[in-house]
């Protein structure tokens, strides 16, 4: 009920029963309205975003047509000549890291390895170990944007290994809960060979990537993120592995000063203004110790996202804390460095990012005008 969820911190679904129905329905949603080519995962603070389930797919599936209000335009966003390192991970470099997460989940299937041990390298795949011999598998979703085919994917996943509870996460993305060991390797390597990754889901990476809901199709918003969440996306799989950062790192985007994303209370976050730029907030949390995050520049060119991305990794690795896990997220950076000094050395690993190159991202506007 949305008395009940309104009285919820957080919007979270746990489905138990009926997940194959429920996925199925969402499948023909986004399927009959083909005017919408995505939904949006969007479980968040209800703070920021106050509307039921509900209300998200009605929002989504009842959006008039763009040729009823004048042409919708929608930035696509590319990633600019990043170099043959910094491309999206490869099918070789995968099949690699499948056979090392496959050997560690059979030698914990064995009891020869602690659970403990299990998490320090499963989590690099996006998977841990539950209570008994299941495990959950994480799949990255950015920014909350799930194709029907990929709906299609994960409620064929659902019906195939019987699985029990799905859980729709508040960093948009979507895990699968009681797995057999075996069968989190099994998906994870499906999800791949359909865009869907889970490398990074867990262990000291960044995260799924997380944007407003609806951004691009909801009226009164400043711009689509959704393109940039994208690019920032494939730029961090492109680095996968070649970063050392002391713990998690999140980022997220907002389409307007709603800020339904959270974006100020990132790691790194992204809001957009009402002249389609970008205000720029590094070293921010929730969880304990919350922080809201420094704004570190404002009105950038959105075309610039990766070097800020760029920066703020450089940082985190440079000053994050290696010798205290429960201090090495990067909003005690405000506190350990302080303000200015975190602020000065964002500012310089940017020049150094920008003086490198390669990490813009060109736009272009399209017109979608689809009877709807």
């Amino acid at each position: 009920p949305y008395s009940a969820l309104q009285s919820s911190p957080r919007i979270l679904i746990t489905c138990r029963f009926e997940i194959v129905t429920y996925l199925r329905i969402l499948h023909c949603v986004t399927t009959i309205y083909s005017n919408l080519f995505t939904i949006s995962i969007v479980f968040i603070t209800f703070s920021a975003f106050k509307a039921s389930v509900g209300d998200v797919l009605h929002n989504a599936v009842c959006w008039q047509s763009p040729r009823a209000h004048g042409q919708h335009q929608i930035l696509q966003a590319s990633a600019g000549a990043m170099g043959s390192s910094e491309t999206m991970y490869g099918e070789s470099e995968f099949v690699k890291e499948m056979g090392l997460f496959r050997e560690a989940a059979q030698r914990f299937g064995r009891a020869e390895i602690t659970r403990k041990e299990y998490k320090g390298i499963s989590g690099r795949y996006g998977s841990y170990a539950q209570k008994g011999d299941c495990c959950m598998l994480r799949l990255r979703i950015p920014g909350g944007a799930l194709s029907k085919e990929n709906l299609e994917f994960i409620a064929g996943c659902v019906e195939e290994h019987h699985i029990d509870m799905v859980h729709l996460t508040t960093c948009q993305s979507v895990q699968l809960h009681n797995l057999e060991l075996q069968t989190a390797c099994d998906i994870a390597e499906s999800a791949f060979a359909r865009g869907i990754h889970t490398l990074g889901g867990g262990g000291d990476y960044p995260r799924n990537i997380t944007a407003s809901p609806l951004t691009g199709v909801e009226p009164g918003v400043h711009g689509d993120v959704l393109p940039y969440a994208k690019a920032a996306e494939s730029y961090l799989m492109g680095i996968f592995g070649r970063t050392s950062l002391p713990r998690k790192m999140k980022i997220g985007f907002s389409d307007s000063n709603r800020n339904a994303a959270h974006a100020t209370f990132r790691d790194l976050g992204f809001v957009c203004d009402s002249g389609g730029t970008f205000d720029v907030y590094i070293a921010g949390g929730l969880g304990k110790d919350p922080r809201m995050g420094l704004k570190a520049a404002q009105g950038i060119d959105p075309g610039d996202v990766l070097y800020h991305i760029r920066a703020m990794t450089g940082v985190f690795e440079t000053h994050g804390d290696r010798s205290d896990r429960s201090r090495a997220r990067t909003r005690y950076m405000q506190d350990s460095l302080g303000k200015e000094r975190l602020l000065r050395a964002y500012r310089e690993h940017l020049e150094e990012a920008k003086a490198a190159g390669g990490l813009g991202i060109s736009t272009e506007a399209s017109s979608e005008c689809k009877a709807g």
